[in-house]
């Protein structure tokens, strides 16, 4: 458009009367492309930001998954962990209960049938 407008005064200079008007239309084109220029940079200083916005929200819905991705692992090693401490006690208790068993049959027993061969009269029985 602007090109046409240069070919046109090149190849037929205006008049000295019409030289005002061609020179208020040449600045209402440097208005209208200083506007323009205006909204280019606000629009691109939009998507800058829109940009930005996007960059940090992707990076707190990667550092999110992250700690949902370690809370799930330190989840499940104390489960595991857990689970393991229900093993042992599991076992210290059988252990516990066949040290009793094994005491009561070694030591309670013998004094039963011993008090039992007292009763009865028995004199050395074990």
């Amino acid at each position: 458009m602007l090109t046409l407008q240069a070919e046109h005064v090149r190849d037929r200079p205006p008049r000295i009367n019409k030289l005002s008007g061609l020179l208020d239309k040449l600045w209402r084109y440097v208005e209208k492309f200083e506007d323009l220029e205006r909204k280019l940079r606000t629009i691109y200083d939009h998507v800058r930001i829109l940009h930005l916005h996007t960059r940090l929200r992707h990076s707190r819905e990667t550092a999110a998954a992250e700690v949902a991705s370690e809370r799930a692992r330190r989840r499940a090693f104390s489960d595991a962990h857990m689970h393991t401490r229900d093993n042992h006690r599991e076992l210290r208790e059988e252990i516990r209960r066949v040290r009793d068993e094994a005491w009561i049959r070694r030591v309670v027993q013998p004094q039963r049938e011993v008090q039992r061969a007292d009763a009865l009269g028995e004199p050395f029985a074990v």
